[in-house]
């Protein structure tokens, strides 16, 4: 979610108009709107890998488009962004229920959002700072942050 707060800034780089760019957030939402409905119908059809593997192969699609160009063509990429955040707000805490003993789940969930609040504040922090020496570089440290982190928890799914 971090890389939210450049989602503006990108846009007017890539060169679209001002007057477009609330239009664009709309685009995003219905994005989100999107993600949850494709969670809601594709989940029981994938492991639980896969569950995690889908949105970070398209964060991975997105963000990597956008740390090589910005322009009008690439920023309609951001779409996948949004489709990303409805499937894991609609799947991952469930996720995180599933695979956590009954008597634990309310500790667990507790502690996740937590830690999710925790480290919201350096991501975001870090995603600003790598804008602030070239927007290119936000996406690129979106995927550094958070990439290194889904793998290994995609392979311990997998695992098991």
């Amino acid at each position: 979610h971090g890389i939210i707060w450049v989602f503006t800034p990108i846009l007017i780089m890539a060169g679209v108009p001002l007057s477009i760019v609330s239009g664009a957030w709309a685009l995003n939402s219905i994005a989100c709107i999107v993600g949850t409905k494709l969670a809601s119908k594709l989940v029981v059809k994938l492991k639980d890998w896969q569950i995690l593997a889908l949105p970070v192969g398209l964060m991975i699609c997105s963000m990597t488009t956008l740390s090589i160009k910005i322009n009008l063509w690439t920023v309609w990429t951001y779409i996948l962004m949004g489709v990303v955040q409805g499937w894991t707000g609609a799947t991952l805490m469930t996720l995180v229920q599933e695979h956590t003993q009954p008597e634990e789940q309310t500790s667990v969930v507790s502690l996740a959002k937590v830690v999710g609040q925790i480290i919201y504040i350096p991501a975001v922090f870090l995603t600003g700072w790598a804008a602030d020496y070239d927007l290119h570089y936000a996406p690129l440290m979106t995927m550094v942050l958070f990439v290194p982190i889904s793998l290994r928890v995609i392979f311990a799914l997998k695992r098991e």
